[in-house]
């Protein structure tokens, strides 16, 4: 089945993107758990389907969806999919005595704990740690992820960090732009901002129509122009 496309093209490598999208937060056992096998045969399905682009989040069963996704991609050829994950928390393995994050919420996940961080070290160590879960050198898209104040608490936590993005500044924007990345900031539906290829110092300009989301390059292609930590906040 062939579903109808959208072409996206602002860096001059276009991306195609099938209007229907794969969620994957179900593949991170979100409000109840599934097995391995019903995870691999949602997702056969939806390739079946026509379905050519998938998200995910490093949230969506602290890292079990990717997983999940990854290993389900790995027998697809990488120019055939458009794939899609989201910044904004890092995760780490519970300590002796700790809970972990998403009880009641996400069931039979892996024991981690979540840290909010919108910062440059912050993302890159979130992409990092995203593409080592899905066996992947790169991502298409990178979305900011829950900028809200639902999710932060208080207009000092998401509001201000919203304006930044919109209004002024990331903190280290100038920095991944002089890398040569570009990158899509979403705030839940609306769209927030984006860092320009163009090297401006980090000021930030608004997206162009849908999709809301811009190209990432591969971490095989921008390691010798980027910084990228040396420690990468990984959870095993």
């Amino acid at each position: 089945m062939r579903l109808t496309t959208r072409d996206f093209d602002r860096t001059g490598r276009p991306l195609r993107f099938t209007e229907l999208g794969f969620g994957s937060s179900p593949l991170g056992n979100l409000y109840r758990a599934i097995s391995e096998e019903e995870a691999q045969a949602l997702l056969e399905r939806a390739w079946a389907g026509g379905i050519r682009y998938f998200d995910t989040a490093p949230l969506y069963g602290y890292g079990l969806a990717e997983e999940r996704l990854g290993r389900f991609l790995a027998g697809h050829p990488r120019s055939d999919y458009v794939l899609s994950t989201k910044v904004g928390r890092l995760l780490r393995p519970v300590e002796p005595g700790e809970a972990r994050d998403g009880l009641g919420k996400f069931f039979e996940v892996p024991e981690r704990k979540e840290r909010f961080d919108y910062g440059y070290d912050g993302v890159m160590r979130s992409l990092e740690a995203s593409l080592d879960r899905l066996g992947l050198d790169r991502v298409d898209v990178l979305y900011a992820h829950d900028l809200d104040l639902f999710t932060h608490g208080s207009q000092g936590g998401a509001g201000g960090t919203a304006r930044g993005i919109h209004g002024r500044r990331l903190p280290g924007a100038g920095r991944a732009a002089r890398s040569g990345r570009d990158l899509g900031l979403r705030r839940g539906g609306e769209r927030v901002a984006a860092l320009p290829v163009a090297r401006r110092a980090g000021r930030v300009r608004p997206l162009p129509p849908w999709p809301a989301a811009t190209r990432f390059w591969s971490r095989r292609r921008s390691r010798a122009s980027c910084p990228w930590p040396k420690s990468v906040a990984s959870a095993s």
